[in-house]
């Protein structure tokens, strides 16, 4: 019934246009591109938009994004990816749109304002989820489609590392490398490393704590962050998977200030839960991979989040 409801909305919009989470990642980027560019493929003679920040990196292989007027949005068809809450998106214009469809593969949080929700926690990216959507709309893939939706594939799995049924994941990967996916031409992009990255990561590596119990973690204080000319607490934060998978740590942890005292969190672990204790201070996330931020944040909140960890961590030995 949802797909039938997703075609009749679709169908009945001349526009269309489609947002995702602030600090989009591979994941947010290629699910926007790739509904884009298959409803533009099948629809001509609507109008599609995909509006945020995108990733520039990829634009030449991509596409970029859409610039789009308050009034555009009122009016159009709104489909939202890759986030469950509206205060996660990047435009606050999200709230604006109409007949709001969501489609997204995180733990639930609040599926509240959404006319129609095309929900699969179990999937390992949200651009699953829109292949498999596109697939049984009869939408026409392009390979500029086909790339952005692989891009979410591959970067929200780790690099295929993590899923839960791989047999899919594998199954969608094939399936979009038929329509045209060049993995090889994303790896090129995804592996280049500035030079100044070389000094981040000397950084973390001398600033690792390591506890016994099984947990690492990295501090960035504001000051860090201005003088490693890293452009945000959210960048500062994703690095890291630097610190991943590291033998005898199967948690690890970044958290980085910014200039309010707001502090960022990002968790991961190749071995037990950690969205629960996200979840419990406001954050959210997948099962392995969750993040938090913590307004105006003390060290003694710092602690608590590391102690819940550790304490996690006590547990299973």
């Amino acid at each position: 019934m949802k797909i039938k409801d997703v075609a009749k909305l679709i169908e009945e919009s001349d526009s269309i246009v489609i947002f995702s989470h602030a600090y989009p990642d591979g994941d947010a980027y290629g699910s926007q591109i790739g509904l884009r560019e298959t409803l533009k493929a099948t629809y001509p003679n609507k109008k599609v938009f995909a509006v945020g920040s995108g990733l520039k990196n990829f634009y030449n292989l991509i596409g970029e994004m859409d610039i789009v007027d308050d009034e555009t949005i009122k009016n159009s068809l709104t489909l939202l990816v890759d986030a469950n809450e509206f205060n996660r998106f990047e435009d606050p214009r999200v709230t604006t749109g109409k007949n709001k469809i969501l489609i997204d593969h995180h733990i639930q949080n609040n599926y509240d304002g959404f006319a129609v929700r095309i929900v699969n926690e179990k999937a390992c990216s949200t651009c699953e989820i829109v292949c498999d959507l596109c697939r049984k709309l009869n939408l026409r893939f392009t390979p500029i489609a086909a790339n952005a939706l692989f891009l979410g594939l591959l970067t929200d799995s780790g690099r295929f590392q993590f899923a839960k049924d791989y047999a899919s994941m594998f199954s969608t990967a094939s399936f979009l490398i038929e329509q045209g996916a060049e993995p090889a031409e994303l790896y090129k992009i995804l592996n280049v490393v500035k030079e100044k990255d070389l000094l981040i990561r000397s950084f973390i590596f001398s600033k690792l704590i390591r506890y016994p119990e099984g947990l690492l973690f990295v501090y960035f204080s504001n000051d860090d962050i201005k003088r490693l000319e890293i452009s945000s607490t959210n960048k500062a934060a994703n690095f890291v998977n630097m610190i991943g998978n590291i033998e005898n740590y199967p948690i690890w942890m970044i958290a980085a200030e910014d200039e309010e005292g707001n502090v960022k969190f990002e968790f991961r672990s190749n071995k037990y839960p950690v969205q629960p204790i996200a979840l419990k201070y406001g954050g959210g996330g997948h099962e392995m991979a969750a993040g938090l931020t913590i307004k105006n944040c003390k060290k003694s909140q710092i602690d608590a989040v590391i102690a819940d960890y550790l304490e996690l961590l006590r547990g299973k030995k």
